[in-house]
């Protein structure tokens, strides 16, 4: 029986996701805001790393000797994906369970016999999908606009720190 129920539960899992994506797929203003939003955004930054380093990128700064590194625009850009997936897991759980009131589907959902926190994985799953298509366009804007470069020996640390950072801000949301 045990068996049949996380097998349940892996498929409510799956329609939850599923539901999602496809329910944003159908607001073409949504996908907008997922993507011209977050490149707007990151206008900013790179506006700031021209501000910073100078018409030829090279000028010395006082960045270095705050932050211990050059690499002003992977130091900026990656705290920018950070903050992103902070405040998109914050928010988004939150408007998704309110979303759910709203629809009416709030209280069904509830009383069904699979787990509330397996309908919230699912919301977590979805969203977390979203936020990392943005964090992609975000890095290649980066990449395209300030050469932007990171350091491969750095790679484990940092995706360690991201999913703590994830897993964090998902159980505050």
């Amino acid at each position: 029986k045990d068996r049949g129920a996380s097998k349940n539960n892996l498929r409510v899992l799956y329609a939850v996701v599923k539901r999602d994506l496809l329910t944003w797929s159908r607001y073409p203003m949504w996908l907008i805001s997922v993507t011209v939003a977050q490149l707007c955004w990151s206008l900013i930054y790179v506006g700031t790393y021209s501000m910073y380093t100078g018409p030829s990128g090279d000028s010395p700064t006082l960045f270095e000797s705050f932050t211990g590194t050059t690499n002003y625009a992977a130091f900026v850009f990656l705290g920018y994906i950070i903050s992103r997936f902070m405040s998109g897991s914050i928010w988004s759980i939150a408007y998704a369970m309110r979303w759910e009131q709203q629809m009416g589907t709030l209280e069904s959902n509830f009383l069904s016999p699979t787990p509330p926190w397996m309908m919230i994985l699912g919301t977590t799953i979805s969203h977390t999908i979203e936020s990392s298509i943005s964090a992609i366009m975000v890095l290649v804007l980066g990449w395209l606009t300030t050469g932007m470069y990171l350091q491969t020996s750095e790679a484990l640390p940092v995706l360690v720190i991201i999913l703590l950072v994830m897993g964090a801000s998902f159980g505050i949301g």
